[in-house]
C-alpha cells in the first residue's frame, strides 16, 4: 500500500510538473501566427527551395508551345547561330581595320599612305560597323523595314563604288585602302540583308514547328527593337546620302578643266 501511494503521489508531481512546463511553453509562444505570417515563413527559402522557378508556360494540351515561350527562338537553328558568329567574326575585322585607319591619319604605316585626306576611308569603315554592330544587337528581331533600309544603304554604298573606281582622280586620292573600305561597306551591307532574311526564315520556321503556326504579333519590346533599328538606319541613310553627293561633287571637279594653259 505504500508503494501504491508512493507511485500515485510521484504520478501527481510528474503531472504537475508537466503541467507546469507545458504552461511555460504556452507564455512563451505568445500568441498564434497571423495568416500573413504564416504564409510569409512558407514562401522564405529553405534547403528544399526550388533554384530555378518553375516554368509557367508548359506544352499545351495539342503538345505545341506558347508562342511567348524562351524555347521558340530562331537560334535553335544552326544556320542562323553560324550567321551570327560570321557576323561577330565581321565586326572584329572591321574594328581591327577602323583601328589601322585611325593610326594611319597621324602616322602613316607603310603602304596605306593616300594622296586624299583619308576621311571617306575611314568614314566607310565607321559605316560598316555601325551596320554590323546594329545587325548584332537586334539580330532575333527581323523586320522588313530594317531590309529596307539596309537596302538603301547598299544601293547608295553601290554608287559609291562604282564613283570611287570610275573616276581616275578620286580613284588615285582614295588609294587601295579608300576602295576596299568602300567595297567591305557594300558588301557588309548585302550582308545584313541576307542574314535578317535568314533569321526571318528560322524563326518562322521554328514558331510553325513548337507552335503549330507562323507568329504574326510582336511583344512591345519587339516593336521597340524595331522602331529604335529603323532610327538608326534612317540616320546611317542621310550619312551616306551626304557622303554620295560629296563624291558627285568631287568626280564634277574632276572633270573640268584648268584654267590656263599647260605645259610639259
Amino acid at each position: 500500500m505504500v508503494s501504491l501511494w508512493g507511485t500515485k503521489k510521484g504520478d501527481d508531481q510528474a503531472g504537475s510538473a508537466s503541467g507546469s512546463l507545458h504552461e511555460g511553453d504556452d507564455d512563451r509562444a505568445g500568441p498564434p501566427p497571423s495568416r500573413r505570417e504564416y504564409r510569409r515563413r512558407e514562401d522564405e527559402a529553405d534547403e528544399r527551395s526550388r533554384l530555378l522557378p518553375a516554368n509557367p508556360r508548359g506544352p499545351h494540351s495539342d503538345g505545341y508551345l506558347d508562342p511567348d515561350d524562351p524555347a521558340v527562338s530562331p537560334y535553335n537553328l544552326w544556320t542562323v547561330r553560324f550567321l551570327r558568329y560570321l557576323t561577330i567574326l565581321f565586326l572584329i575585322i572591321t574594328f581591327l581595320w577602323w583601328v589601322l585607319l585611325l593610326v594611319s591619319i597621324f602616322v602613316s604605316p607603310p603602304g596605306l599612305h593616300t594622296r586624299g585626306s583619308g576621311f571617306f576611308d575611314f568614314s566607310f569603315t565607321t559605316l560598316t560597323a555601325g551596320n554590323l554592330l546594329l545587325a548584332i544587337l537586334f539580330f532575333a528581331q527581323p523586320s522588313k523595314a530594317m531590309r529596307i533600309s539596309s537596302a538603301i544603304i547598299a544601293g547608295f554604298l553601290l554608287v559609291d563604288m562604282i564613283l570611287i573606281v570610275a573616276v581616275p582622280r578620286i580613284r588615285a586620292e582614295e588609294g587601295w585602302p579608300g576602295i576596299a573600305s568602300v567595297v567591305w561597306a557594300a558588301l557588309v551591307a548585302m550582308w545584313c540583308i541576307l542574314s535578317d532574311r535568314v533569321v526571318e526564315w528560322g524563326k518562322k520556321e521554328e514558331e510553325v514547328r513548337l507552335t503549330g503556326r507562323p507568329e504574326t504579333r510582336r511583344t512591345l519590346r519587339g516593336w521597340l527593337a524595331i522602331l529604335i533599328a529603323t532610327i538608326i538606319l534612317i540616320v546611317y541613310i542621310a550619312i551616306t546620302i551626304l557622303m554620295t553627293a560629296t563624291l558627285i561633287i568631287r568626280a564634277r571637279d574632276a572633270s573640268l578643266e584648268m584654267d590656263g594653259e599647260r605645259y610639259f
